[in-house]
């Protein structure tokens, strides 16, 4: 018997009949895909945010680092700035450096920030500051750094990294200090002072912090 042409024209497409037959196991297939292809989107999404808030996080840190080394060189030098006034007005009431006799006047002195001579600058030293006059006052330590502590009997004043400062002092009397950074250049001035800085040492000047630059 020959086939209605009206009732072929009013079938479906074939693919509209392949998809009204898909088996619900593979439209569950086709949901799980989706699922996956959505949860990995996500998954990039997420990784993208936590790596620009590393990158956040780490460029803080970075502004933090730079700002406290910054200020902590900036105390650092005020710290060498009041010894070296203090060590000039000594020299403009006793007309000497706060140094035991006998001193060689034929080289500059150098020396670390602690003894008689830090004693002497705080009025606790009777030899050397009869007058008792306290020429400085400075902060006591804390955790071992930034100030005085005591060693003993000894008046130690440390840096920010806990040593003691070098200081040098034109006790040979011509207005000039070899500059400890360059053997080849001269500070003019009769007191200087450094500072070894973060890794404790006098030197790799690199980080040194100086009374002259």
């Amino acid at each position: 018997m020959a086939e209605d042409p009206t009732e072929l024209d009013n079938l479906p497409p074939q693919d509209e009949q392949a998809s009204e037959t898909e088996s619900p196991l593979e439209m569950a297939k086709d949901a799980q895909i989706s699922r996956m292809a959505g949860c990995a989107k996500l998954g990039g999404c997420l990784l993208k945010i936590m790596l620009v808030l590393a990158l956040l996080v780490w460029a803080q840190r970075c502004i933090q680092t730079r700002r406290e080394g910054g200020s902590v060189n900036v105390k650092c030098k005020t710290t060498m700035q009041d010894i070296m006034i203090a060590t000039g007005h000594f020299h403009t009431e006793y007309k000497r450096f706060p140094l035991p006799m006998p001193v060689d006047e034929k080289v500059d002195t150098t020396l670390r920030s602690r003894g008689v001579w830090v004693a002497a600058l705080l009025g606790l030293e009777d030899s050397l500051n009869p007058r008792k006059i306290k020429f400085v006052d400075l902060p006591e330590a804390r955790d071992g750094k930034r100030g005085l502590l005591k060693e003993g009997t000894e008046q130690v004043l440390v840096d920010p990294w806990g040593e003691p400062y070098h200081v040098i002092m034109d006790t040979n009397a011509d207005n000039s200090i070899a500059n400890p950074e360059d053997a080849t250049k001269v500070l003019d001035g009769k007191i200087f002072s450094y500072s070894s800085g973060p890794d404790r040492d006098p030197k790799t000047w690199e980080d040194n912090v100086c009374s002259w630059r």
